[in-house]
């Protein structure tokens, strides 16, 4: 499913006009009807992220939607460089996250970096 359509159905799922998912989002109604009718290619991850807390969605759901890769079942492994600069980002708090809360971080990041090998790779 493209970002626009998976967009539309999950704004429209929640009763939510344009306008509204606009204005609690900060994303412009303009710019949510030029996503969902596919004139804007695939939003940044700030966008995607602002629509997601609009929309009361987990985020990973609506960044595969945007075209983030990022695979739901797999295990999410420890990565001894990432470990440490999470605990700092996070100021001591990354001990007291749930295990989920730790993967939801880490498949994130993932996601990013994937996305911004492919941004790069197409410039």
């Amino acid at each position: 499913m493209r970002f626009g359509t998976a967009l539309r159905k999950l704004r429209k799922k929640k009763g939510l006009s344009a306008v509204h998912l606009g204005d609690i989002s900060g994303v412009s109604r303009s710019y949510i009807l030029r996503l969902e009718y596919e004139q804007e290619r695939r939003p940044t991850l700030d966008v995607v992220l602002k629509l997601a807390r609009g929309l009361g969605v987990d985020a990973i759901e609506l960044l595969r939607a945007a075209g983030y890769k990022g695979d739901q079942n797999e295990a999410e492994s420890k990565d001894p460089i990432l470990e440490p600069e999470l605990e700092l980002f996070f100021s001591g708090e990354w001990n007291e996250l749930s295990d989920e809360e730790k993967d939801w971080v880490r498949r994130t990041i993932r996601m990013v970096r994937e996305h911004r090998v492919e941004r790069t790779a197409t410039k």
